[in-house]
């Protein structure tokens, strides 16, 4: 009985242990890579979805894709920081042209 009472204590402080684990790489990985108002200057008309996303991190969302008349294909897409602020990015055939930003915090402000 003693034995496993000392085995049921072992199991709870692993879970207990994962847990806590898990929380600080959640916490981290929301802290540590969120991108900067420095990130959002260093992406440029002309880039790819992929090159803004190696920038900005792979935390997007996509806001719509279509199709036009003349057969561009239009996508926009959004990346958010905890804090709530974000980028907005569209693109042409893969190519950014247009971006914006609300919230982002630059340090000469």
């Amino acid at each position: 009985m003693e034995f496993q009472l000392d085995s049921k204590k072992k199991i709870i402080a692993v879970i207990i242990i994962v847990i806590i684990a898990a929380a600080v790489v959640l916490y981290l990985r929301e802290s540590v890579f969120a991108f900067k108002a420095s990130d959002y200057e260093d992406i440029s008309r002309g880039m790819s979805q992929e090159e803004v996303t190696q920038v900005l991190g792979k935390r997007s969302k996509l806001l719509y894709e279509k199709v036009q008349d003349d057969g561009v294909v239009v996508t926009a897409y959004m990346w958010t920081n905890p804090d709530g602020s974000f980028v907005e990015a569209r693109f042409e055939n893969n190519k950014l042209k247009y971006k914006s930003e609300r919230g982002l915090v630059s340090k000469n402000n």
